[in-house]
C-alpha cells in the first residue's frame, strides 16, 4: 500500500486476562516505550511514529465484551479439566484469533522470533529469498482468493538470481499448496453442485474429483502467514512445515505465461542495497534509491551536493517497494520545497495532510523519475508528489499499485501484531492501488538501459529550469 508500517513496542498490551484487562484498558490502550524504524520487505513501508495521541474508537459494547473476556478466561482457569497451557500461550492465542477475526490477510500476529526479522530488516538485513512480498485478494465464486504476490525482488537477492519478477505469483512452496482461501468454501461448494445434479449427470463424477482434488491439496497446504514467514527464512516456521533450509522450489503463476513456472531459489541473508549517484554522459545528474531506509535521506543530499548544479536530475526508483515514509518525504522537499507529500487516510475515513519537514533544498532542478511494474508504496506516493507539484515527470512503466498503510505493535512478551490503520493518497488525493501509477512517457517493457537513460536525459533537455509550483 503506499504500505505505511510503523513498529512500535507498546507498553500496555491491547488484550490482557482478568482482572489485568480492566485495569490497564482505563489506563491508555497503547503506550509506546519505544520506536522502531524500519526498511520495508513483505509489503512493509514502515514509519516510526506514536500513536498514542490517536483517538481511539471505542464502541458502546466495549465493556461488555471485557466481561465476556473476563469470565471465558475466569471459567477456562477453575474448571478447565486437564493441565492448562501457559499464561503466555492463551494470551498470545486471544491476540491470535483477534486479529483473525478481522478476516484480512495483511493484519496478523507474529510470534517473538518472527517479530525479530522484521528488526533485522530495519536495520538493513534481510533472510529468505529477499523479496518484497503483498498479499491480494480476488472475489470469486462466493469466496476470497488471496495470493501472495512477488512486488520486487531486492537488488542482489537470491529472488532476483532466480528471476523472479514483480507481479509474479507464488501458488506452491516445495509443493505444498498456498491456502489462500478458506478451502472447504471451495470444497463444499463443488459436494453441492454434485448433489444438487441429476441422477447420471456426467459432469458429477468430475465435480466430485474437482473436491477429492482440493482435499487432497488443503490436506497438504501452508496457510498465508506461514508461507509468507517461510519464504522471510523463519527457521521456526521452517521446521514446523518442515521444508528445508537450503532450497526453495517455488510454482510461479506469471502474466503472459500460459502454464505455471517452476523457480527454484536459495535462500541467503543479505543486506538491502544503499543509495548510489553517477553524472550521466551529457552531464546530468542520476541517483538511484532502491529501498526508503533511514540513511536514505542523509545519502540523497550528499549525492546532490555531489553532482552538477546546472543540470537536471534522474532519480531512479524502479523496483524500489518502498520503505520509511519519512525517508521518501524528506526527498520529496529537497526536491520540491514547500510542497504536499499527500494524505493518509485513517479510521472513520480522516484525511490528514502529510507535509514534508522543511530543510535544504534543489527545487529548481529539471526533475525525471524513473519508474516500473516494481515500484511501490511510498516510492510511488513520491513519484505522483513530484508530478502532481510540476516538480518533474515519470518515465518508465505503469507502476505496483500498493497504498495500504499498516503498524506493527510490539507486545510485552516480545511478540507482535500488524494492523492495517488506512491508506495514501496522493496530493490531488489519487488513489493508486491495484492500478498503479501510469507515467508521463511510457517506454517499452523491453527497452535497454541504454534506451531508457537516453530518454530520460532528452526529456530532461526538454523541461524548463523552474521551480515547483504548490498544489493544495
Amino acid at each position: 500500500m503506499v504500505f505505511c508500517v510503523s513498529l512500535l513496542t507498546v507498553s500496555g498490551a491491547s488484550f490482557l486476562y482478568g482482572n489485568h484487562l480492566r485495569e490497564r484498558s482505563r489506563r491508555a490502550d497503547v503506550g509506546v516505550s519505544s520506536q522502531i524504524a524500519q526498511a520495508r520487505t513483505g509489503r512493509f513501508a514502515l514509519r516510526a511514529e506514536n500513536p498514542a495521541g490517536r483517538s481511539a474508537r471505542v464502541p458502546d459494547n466495549a465493556e461488555e465484551a471485557r466481561r465476556t473476556f473476563d469470565t471465558v478466561y475466569s471459567l477456562v482457569k477453575q474448571h478447565y479439566v486437564d493441565k492448562l497451557p501457559s499464561d503466555r500461550t492463551m494470551s498470545q492465542s486471544a491476540v491470535r484469533s483477534m486479529v483473525a477475526a478481522l478476516n484480512d490477510p495483511n493484519c496478523y500476529f507474529l510470534e517473538p522470533e518472527q517479530f525479530q526479522l522484521l528488526n533485522a530488516e530495519s536495520r538493513g538485513h534481510f533472510g529468505g529469498i529477499g523479496a518484497s512480498l503483498i498479499v491480494r485478494g480476488t472475489r470469486q465464486d462466493g469466496y476470497t482468493d488471496y495470493k501472495i504476490t512477488v512486488v520486487s525482488p531486492l537488488p542482489g537477492s537470491p529472488a532476483q538470481r532466480a528471476g523472479l519478477r514483480p507481479g509474479d505469483i507464488i501458488t506452491h512452496i516445495d509443493g505444498k499448496w498456498i491456502l489462500g482461501f478458506d478451502p472447504y468454501l471451495k470444497v463444499n461448494a463443488l459436494l453441492e453442485q454434485a448433489r444438487k445434479a441429476a441422477p447420471g449427470d456426467s459432469e458429477t463424477e468430475t465435480v466430485r474429483r474437482e473436491a477429492d482434488s482440493a482435499r487432497k491439496r488443503v490436506q497438504g497446504g501452508i496457510g498465508l502467514l506461514a508461507a509468507q514467514m517461510a519464504l522471510r527464512g523463519d527457521i521456526k516456521t521452517l521446521g514446523r512445515l518442515k521444508l528445508s533450509k537450503d532450497r526453495r522450489v517455488l510454482t510461479v503463476e506469471r502474466a503472459g505465461e500460459k502454464n505455471p513456472l517452476t523457480v527454484e531459489v536459495t535462500p541467503q541473508s543479505v543486506d538491502a542495497p544503499g543509495l548510489s549517484s553517477l553524472t550521466l554522459s551529457d552531464g546530468s545528474g542520476y541517483v538511484r534509491i532502491p529501498l526508503f531506509t533511514e540513511k536514505t535521506a542523509d545519502e540523497f543530499a550528499r549525492a546532490l551536493k555531489s553532482l552538477p548544479k546546472d543540470k537536471g536530475l534522474v532519480l531512479d526508483l524502479r523496483g524500489n517497494p518502498g520503505g520509511m515514509l519519512e525517508s521518501a518525504m524528506s526527498v520529496e522537499a529537497q526536491l520540491s520545497p514547500g510542497n504536499l507529500f499527500g494524505y493518509e487516510v485513517t479510521s472513520g475515513g480522516k484525511q490528514s495532510p502529510l507535509k514534508p519537514a522543511s530543510g535544504a533544498s534543489d527545487g529548481s532542478r529539471p526533475l525525471v523519475i524513473l519508474v516500473d511494474r516494481g515500484t511501490a508504496s511510498v516510492a510511488e506516493a513520491l513519484a505522483l508528489s513530484l508530478t502532481e507539484s510540476g516538480a518533474g515527470v515519470t518515465v518508465g512503466g505503469r507502476t505496483f499499485g500498493d497504498s495500504t498503510v499498516q503498524m506493527a505493535y510490539k507486545l510485552p512478551d516480545g511478540s507482535a501484531f500488524v494492523l492495517t490503520t488506512g491508506k495514501m493518497l496522493s496530493p490531488r488525493r489519487q488513489d493508486w492501488a491495484s492500478l498503479g501509477v501510469s507515467p508521463t512517457i511510457s517506454i517499452a517493457p523491453n527497452a535497454t538501459e541504454e534506451q531508457i537513460l537516453g530518454t530520460a536525459m532528452s526529456t530532461l533537455r526538454g523541461r524548463p529550469q523552474v521551480a515547483a509550483r504548490r498544489v493544495n
